[in-house]
């Protein structure tokens, strides 16, 4: 069975086809409430997390209990809770996008 991602930003056509090779992912609009509530069991089981522009907070991180690493799509982390991630172990990660 793949691990499984949250992706929350759109990717290219051939960089999300080479992530869903590896990963179940999981692709939602936002990190709201609601789409959390609406993704809840995938959220849960979600080993990483993809994306730029949304907040990762305690709030959040307390609805994935599994996840192990973290990426953004973008420069700088602040939209990272990074005390939350670090007490969690939880790593974060830079993705460029060519």
């Amino acid at each position: 069975m793949k691990p499984s991602v949250i992706l929350y930003k759109a990717l290219p056509e051939d960089l999300q086809k080479r992530l869903e090779e590896h990963f179940t992912v999981t692709q939602v609009k936002n990190l709201s409430l609601e789409t959390v509530a609406q993704h809840a069991e995938a959220f849960a089981s979600a080993e990483g997390l993809l994306g730029s522009s949304e907040k990762v907070d305690v709030a959040l991180l307390e609805k994935m209990p599994k996840l192990r690493a973290t990426s953004t799509v973008s420069v700088g982390y602040d939209n990272f809770d990074v005390d939350a991630l670090n007490a969690r172990k939880i790593l974060l990660m830079h993705t460029h996008m060519p």
